[in-house]
């Protein structure tokens, strides 16, 4: 009998003696989705009655809330690896429909029926997944957030710093770019295209034609189609390949603006981050920036592929200093409900709560 129970153990974790608590399954495969599942965890434990844990595998309990914050990881899911007892959520980050989006869409829809809701990150990705027949009542809307205190905007003396630090020319108007947008984890000289790194290059080219001070700043990785065409257009650029994320924040505060030339996204995560550095943006209304953003009020906004409007939009704000400061004003007003602890507050309130209601009148949450 003890070998039984020992056996038994190794498979699936006893259930908290606290009650019930969430599970965040995320393999790590980029930031955006890192952060997400890191913070809205703590969020959830610092913030709320229920208790959470950010987990690399999926993990071995019954009774629980098992959140996978990568849609590929639950679809890449043995069967057998997922307990029918357990809640199961998932985020879904694009943004409308994309290359790809009917094929996961349909092994989506083959495992719907173990899942309990799927928290989309903007509603371009609900109305994506409702249209394509996803029921209503499993779908939530929760933007991606940003952490509020290591985000914050950096003196004039600080910004000085930072810019000499990272090789800016003390008169550059620098642009910032910080994303992945090649396809694979190598030099990424081929452009995945809803990234928009095709649309970034044509408006930066445009820019540094009236504007010879333009300077590129760029972090991520796989940034090699970018890199490539900035140097075929002659525009001077760095591009550091940060490894730690505490250090992205130096960078936003180094910039005069940030460009999103994006077609399709979830977020993107630099909205938030951008906005709580005091760095003024220019978008298109993808992702989040088509629920938060007011164009002239907290950013500029182009439609995607509309080169010219983007362009000079960007050359708009950069020669606009009392617009700058108003944009960067507003942008720090409203970030703060994008802060990961008050998004945390929403995962509980409108996603699990009903949930964690319907198990008090019953062993776990069933539906029974």
């Amino acid at each position: 009998m003890k070998l039984l129970t020992l056996k038994a153990r190794t498979l699936w974790e006893a259930r908290p003696t606290s009650g019930r608590a969430v599970y965040f399954v995320s393999d790590n495969a980029g930031w955006a989705i890192e952060q997400y599942a890191r913070y809205t965890s703590h969020g959830i434990r610092r913030t709320t009655p229920l208790a959470a844990r950010y987990v690399s595998t999926i993990p071995r309990v019954r009774g629980q809330i098992v959140h996978f914050a990568d849609r590929y990881r639950f679809l890449d899911a043995c069967p057998n690896e997922l307990a029918r007892d357990n809640d199961i959520y998932v985020t879904w980050f694009h943004g409308g429909r994309h290359e790809g989006f009917d094929k996961t869409l349909d092994r989506l829809t083959d495992r719907l029926d173990v899942i309990r809701g799927i928290v989309t990150s903007c509603s371009l990705g609900k109305t994506a997944l409702r249209d394509a027949g996803i029921p209503e009542e499993k779908l939530s809307v929760i933007p991606l957030g940003t952490d509020t205190r290591l985000f914050r905007p950096a003196s004039q003396v600080r910004r000085v710093q930072i810019r000499k630090r990272l090789g800016i020319p003390d008169n550059a108007i620098c642009v910032g770019s910080f994303q992945k947008d090649g396809n694979g984890w190598g030099n990424g000289d081929e452009p995945k295209l809803i990234k928009g790194p095709d649309l970034f290059i044509d408006v930066v080219t445009r820019l540094h034609n009236r504007m010879p001070r333009l300077f590129v700043l760029l972090t991520g990785p796989a940034r090699g189609y970018v890199v490539n065409g900035l140097r075929r257009a002659g525009i001077p650029y760095i591009h550091h390949d940060v490894k730690q994320y505490r250090s992205i924040p130096a960078y936003y505060r180094a910039l005069d603006l940030y460009l999103i030339s994006s077609r399709c996204e979830g977020g993107p995560l630099a909205l938030p981050e951008a906005w709580a550095s005091g760095c003024p943006v220019v978008t298109t209304p993808v992702g989040i920036a088509a629920d938060v953003v007011q164009d002239g009020t907290n950013a500029l906004m182009a439609a995607a592929e509309d080169v010219d409007e983007l362009a000079n939009c960007c050359e708009r704000l950069i020669g606009d200093d009392p617009l700058a400061d108003s944009l960067r004003q507003r942008a720090l007003h409203d970030v703060q409900s994008l802060d990961w602890n008050i998004l945390a507050k929403r995962y509980y309130a409108e996603v699990y709560s009903p949930c964690l209601v319907r198990a008090r009148g019953s062993a776990s949450c069933d539906g029974s």
